[in-house]
């Protein structure tokens, strides 16, 4: 949730079909983030291959990059440095552990990095109603008493949101923010 990002930044819009962004000049691009757009550095600071499981002990930060964004600041670039008080939870790791699950699957790290295996062990992409889905059975289970009204309001976007409240209550400036949650406007001043 650091980032907050949008669907469409780490999603497809189906299981099984990769979006792409057609420029006015006609290039396509894919707009779910890629193996490409994020470099990984260890913790003296050097660029590090992502080979296998021993790299997430080694990371010490990453830079990810938005080729397409709904604001149009598209190529924006973000540092994120790796928690290492919190390993399960840590950004820097979890974007590593998507790397690693492509290749554990052998699926191209030139498609998409959202991806998962359903129930019939095919591989799939992630979409923002799997996201709502898996968002709306974990508050069920912590929060066994909310009403099916509580639980519906959830959704992917939600991560947008829990992110810019976070943001909000650890303190930082509106400016802070909009530049990393990539808002141009005050929109976020909803949240």
């Amino acid at each position: 949730t650091i980032t907050g990002p949008r669907a469409a930044e780490y999603g497809q819009k189906t299981q099984s079909k990769v979006e792409e962004h057609e420029y006015p000049s006609g290039n396509k691009v894919t707009k779910a983030w890629l193996d490409e757009d994020f470099t990984f550095f260890n913790k003296r600071g050097r660029r590090m291959r992502v080979i296998d499981e021993s790299s997430l002990d080694e990371v010490g930060y990453m830079t990810v990059k938005w080729r397409i964004q709904k604001n149009r600041q598209n190529g924006q670039g973000l540092k994120i440095e790796a928690d290492h008080d919190h390993p399960d939870l840590c950004p820097v790791r979890n974007a590593m552990r998507l790397v690693l699950r492509k290749i554990r699957l052998k699926h191209s790290l030139s498609r998409p990095l959202a991806i998962f295996v359903n129930n019939k062990g095919e591989i799939k992409y992630l979409t923002a109603d799997k996201v709502k889905e898996v968002l709306r059975a974990a508050a069920r289970r912590a929060h066994p008493d909310w009403t099916d009204e509580m639980i519906n309001k959830i959704s992917a976007h939600s991560i947008r949101v829990f992110a810019c409240v976070l943001l909000h209550e650890a303190g930082r400036d509106p400016t802070f923010i909009k530049k990393r949650l990539r808002w141009l406007g005050d929109s976020y001043l909803l949240y």
